[in-house]
């Protein structure tokens, strides 16, 4: 298997944990967008209402992917 096909394969999960105002949320939006601009499917969920701010700052078709 080449190491291309290989990354395609490849699942990321990421579960950060904290104190409140450690940077979980801006962190975790950051990776997702990352992943989210290189085509990869995100699904993220944060319980904090800090999320839907963090969220409502990313263009468009970042949050459409």
């Amino acid at each position: 298997m080449k190491r291309a096909e290989l990354l395609k394969r490849l699942k990321l999960k990421i579960l950060l944990v904290g104190d409140s105002g450690a940077g979980k949320t801006s962190t975790s939006v950051r990776i997702a967008k990352a992943v989210a601009e290189k085509g990869g499917k995100v699904l993220y969920l944060d319980v904090d209402d800090g999320a839907v701010l963090e969220l409502m700052n990313l263009p468009d078709e970042v949050l459409e992917n």
